[in-house]
């Protein structure tokens, strides 16, 4: 038993110490200094790996494993917090003038996701393009509260700092060697010049300008040799910015400078002759704007034109004009307003998933209030720099603010000519972390503290904070195992895909596809593949000798892949690619049963209703009435067709079918010429035309015609006509 000693008068006496607070505070302090350690380590691994990260292993190569990757990581930060508040029965968060723009901002972005045109698509986002999903924003917000509440003094800021620019040296680096051919990793999907770890060329380029500010203010520092080092690394990112030469990053460039050279000169305490940094940059970026004819000459993409963007999102937010169709839904957006003169170009049959830029996504998608809350979210951020900066006493941290304010321009600014991607939105919540958490590290105030101290609290408040952080805990312990099985989905994905390239290996396809199903359900993508492989299957069976042929297996085939069409539209009924889906395994079923001709109607009809100027899909609804014999209705879809896009073959050898019906054979060679001369290999066409001229000499011949769809594309379980029209997922995925 331990004894304190006490002098009295006369000698010593003593007192039994009391021991049992002692230990407790013993044990709690040894868990809270290491739950400490690794949460902040896991905060600057987020930050420097997330642009690094991407997995040949998967589907996705690019936007899903970061997703996986921030999403896995951020949780974890989030329970280590949380555990360490609850040990210490102290929960505070650090207050920041972004808090309420932030919680507006991420507020309305979930009720946009609730109410969107497809709300699961929404929430864990677009298939190749997750980046503006509910989710990731979701993750993003929690990752500034990581930052500005565990990284407080001045060097865990710069730590940040440092940590972000490493990254971004690394993976541009990476990317100029993959353009010139030195290709150091070993799998074979990086062995292309057009990939990064960022996206396409542009979305690197973009990247690259959001972290030139920063190291050019911290250039601006009176300390000579970390202004060498940062003034060095501004020049390297410049010289490749200027190899991949995008316009959007130079407005983004020029807009960061001149906030820069403004903010220079109003201050009193700067060093006016290093306002040449900025001001060069600025002048520069000026210059390249107008230039085009430079840089490395590798294929860039080409995103939506800004014309049609602004036409498309005029006519969704007349549609939705509140909260938009939803977050990562401008896919939906581009089919339903989609202008038939885009027919006519050289990309007709792409499908954008993103407008020209992210101001007109957002408006799409978010609409009005979603675009006002992000804009908002950007001026408090540059307002709360501005003051910071002034106010700042810190070198240091006054530089960091300067940066990260004159970053969160760039980015608003570049966002009018190109949109955001995952490296994009890490460096922009990053950059607004930075502007809440370097004026706290130099100037902490216990106001900015919101406190809940639970030692002394009511029974009821302890009750309630523990059912609130036991519902965090397994919400962040949840978030983690969907985000390995959404990581091992993809991963069954691509497997299942790669098998798919022999007859013998289509059993095994089947079975990894359907793994991938049971491992996440809500990728239409997987079912709709799953079905294919069906529809091979069961032709595979029907092209067995007679005596071998087992027609209930062909039946249970087609069944399947039905059902697995349908789950795929229920999944996302305002998705023209499931249509499009339903409308394959219809057309392969009607090449063995009867009464499919109706479904492949209606799933027609569905699909137009969501991409009303496709000429495909107009062309197959005329293939369905032609089918059922109903000519006039066919002529008038066929005509429809040519109407939105003169160049298109397939409804001219269909029109000759109806003629041919109606027996008006010239009108009939005549429009079978015009197919001939788009295709003029065509065999089918070719001896269609010969059956043609010899009715016309003998009216009483008869010809054979099909059992299933008549006309141009025919059924088949390969490339399909109604699936031309696929999506650019623009900067994601470069398989």
């Amino acid at each position: 038993m331990d004894f304190i000693n006490i002098n009295v008068p006369g000698g010593q006496s003593h007192v039994e110490a009391p021991q049992t607070k002692r230990r407790k505070k013993g044990f709690f302090s040894k868990l809270i200094k290491p739950i400490d350690y690794v949460l902040k380590a896991i905060i600057y691994f987020t930050i420097f790996a997330l642009p690094l990260v991407f997995s040949p292993q998967t589907y996705d190569v690019l936007s899903l494993p970061k997703q996986v990757f921030l999403g896995i990581f951020v949780l974890i930060a989030l329970v280590l917090w949380l555990t360490k508040m609850m040990i210490a029965r102290d929960f505070n968060i650090r207050r920041t003038p972004l808090d309420v723009p932030i919680m507006i901002f991420g507020a309305i972005y979930l009720i946009a996701s609730l109410v969107s045109v497809s709300p699961l698509t929404s929430i864990i986002g677009f298939y190749g393009r997750l980046d503006g999903s509910f989710i990731t924003v979701l993750y993003f917000i929690i990752l500034y509260y990581l930052i500005t509440n565990n990284l407080r003094s001045k060097k865990e800021v710069m730590g940040v700092v440092l940590t972000l620019i490493m990254s971004t040296i690394i993976a541009s680096i990476f990317a100029f060697m993959q353009m010139f051919g030195v290709y150091i990793l070993p799998s074979e999907i990086t062995k292309a010049k057009v990939f990064n770890t960022i996206g396409s060329l542009n979305a690197l380029a973009v990247f690259i300008m959001a972290a030139i500010p920063i190291t050019a203010a911290l250039s601006l520092r009176k300390d000579n040799e970390a202004r060498i080092s940062f003034a060095g690394t501004s020049v390297l990112l410049f010289i490749l910015l200027v190899l991949v030469n995008i316009k959007a990053a130079w407005w983004g460039l020029l807009a960061a400078s001149i906030i820069m050279v403004v903010l220079q000169a109003m201050d009193k305490k700067a060093d006016k002759k290093w306002l040449a940094m900025p001001a060069l940059l600025g002048l520069l970026s000026l210059a390249f704007i107008f230039t085009a004819n430079f840089g490395l000459n590798i294929q860039k993409e080409i995103p939506l034109d800004n014309k049609n963007s602004i036409a498309e999102v005029k006519q969704a937010i007349k549609e939705r004009p509140v909260f938009g169709s939803g977050p990562e839904t401008y896919a939906y957006d581009f089919s339903k307003f989609r202008a038939a003169e885009m027919n006519n170009q050289e990309n007709w049959s792409l499908r954008y998933d993103k407008a020209h830029s992210e101001w007109l996504t957002n408006g799409a998608t978010v609409g009005i209030l979603g675009t006002v809350a992000y804009a908002l979210l950007i001026v408090i951020a540059v307002v709360t720099g501005f003051f910071n900066y002034q106010k700042a006493n810190d070198e240091g941290m006054k530089y960091v603010t300067l940066g990260a304010t004159a970053t969160v321009v760039g980015i608003g600014i570049m966002s009018f000519f190109y949109y955001s991607n995952f490296a994009l939105m890490l460096v922009f919540w990053v950059a607004l972390a930075l502007i809440g958490a370097a004026r706290k590290s130099s100037e902490a105030s216990e106001d900015d503290v919101q406190d809940l101290n639970l030692k002394n609290a009511s029974l009821e408040a302890k009750v309630f904070s523990t059912v609130f952080f036991a519902l965090l805990f397994v919400g962040a312990f949840y978030g983690i195992y969907f985000a390995g099985k959404t990581y091992a989905a993809d991963s069954t994905y691509r497997k299942a895909l790669l098998k798919t390239d022999k007859a013998e290996n289509l059993v095994a396809s089947e079975a990894l596809f359907k793994k991938a199903i049971n491992q996440n359900g809500y990728r239409e993508t997987y079912r709709l593949s799953l079905s294919r492989v069906l529809l091979v299957e069961a032709n595979l069976e029907n092209q067995k000798a007679e005596k071998v042929k087992d027609v209930k297996k062909i039946q249970d085939y087609l069944s399947r892949a039905i059902d697995q069409g349908k789950l795929a539209v229920n999944t996302n009924p305002n998705s023209v690619s499931n249509w499009e889906g339903m409308i394959i395994v219809y057309r392969n079923a009607a090449l063995y049963a009867t009464g499919a001709v109706d479904w492949i109607e209606r799933s027609y009809q569905e699909a137009l209703k969501l991409e009303p100027t496709n000429p495909v899909l107009v062309n197959g609804i005329g293939q369905v009435y032609l089918t059922k014999n109903e000519t006039d209705k066919a002529a008038e879809y066929f005509n429809r067709a040519i109407a939105l896009k003169k160049d298109f073959a397939d409804p001219h050898y269909n029109l000759a079918l109806v003629y041919k019906d109606k027996k008006e054979y010239d009108k009939a060679i005549a429009e079978m010429n015009l197919y001939l001369k788009a295709v003029p290999d065509s065999t089918e066409a070719k001896t269609e035309l010969e059956n043609i001229k010899k009715l016309k000499n003998n009216p009483e011949a008869t010809t054979a015609e099909e059992t299933s769809l008549r006309g141009q594309p025919p059924a088949t379980t390969g490339t399909d006509a109604t699936n031309q029209n696929n999506t650019s997922n623009n900067n994601n995925n470069q398989e």
